[in-house]
């Protein structure tokens, strides 16, 4: 219980009984949160897409089309079929792409290295992770697309990527553990908790 520091005398949590009124559920409806889920992902969508790099040499639209493909099967061998495809249309008439992939290719292959990052402690990243900020000229968007096709054969990556993170069933996850009950604690831990 929280302790008035004037009196030192315990006072009632918001809501309980003599305690102040507890507050009030956020205003609006789901719509509105969804939306600002929705704005806030894709900001951050923006800020992946800007941190995309520029090329050394152009790019040929061979080596994006090889880099997109191959992302596109590995989400799919990884148990992403319901998410849509990567697609990219190469403007008319031209032959390389002297700009930075385009966010649509970029951000998913950037979440793709992210969440290897959360399973198994990173070593699934350390074994196919590569940084995209280095997928600079066509021999680096070959290199990541080689690393895509190796993530797709993995069969223990694809379980692993089914998995809820944190969850059951995850190799050498501790259990999560229950804060003791009211009174329960002993020692030092009473002693900290009781001044706070």
């Amino acid at each position: 219980m929280p302790i008035d520091p004037a009196t030192g005398e315990e006072l009632p949590y918001p809501g309980e009984q003599g305690g102040p009124p507890a507050a009030a559920p956020p205003s609006g409806d789901v719509e509105q949160m969804d939306q600002m889920m929705s704005d806030d992902a894709a900001a951050r969508a923006e800020a992946i897409a800007s941190a995309a790099p520029m090329p050394k040499s152009p790019f040929s639209f061979q080596a994006i089309k090889s880099l997109i493909d191959e992302f596109n099967k590995t989400i799919d061998a990884l148990g992403g079929e319901d998410l849509p495809e990567v697609e990219f249309e190469a403007p008319e008439g031209e032959k390389r792409w002297n700009q930075p992939l385009p966010p649509a290719i970029f951000v998913p292959v950037v979440a793709l290295l992210e969440a290897l990052k959360m399973i198994d402690d990173g070593g699934m990243f350390d074994k196919y992770g590569f940084d995209p900020e280095e997928l600079v000229d066509d021999t680096s968007l070959r290199k990541g697309a080689g690393q895509l096709k190796r993530m797709a054969k993995d069969k223990k990556l694809a379980d692993m990527m089914q998995r809820p993170i944190g969850g059951p069933g995850e190799e050498g996850a501790p259990a999560d553990e229950m804060p003791p009950a009211p009174g329960g604690m002993e020692g030092d831990d009473a002693m900290l908790a009781s001044e706070m």
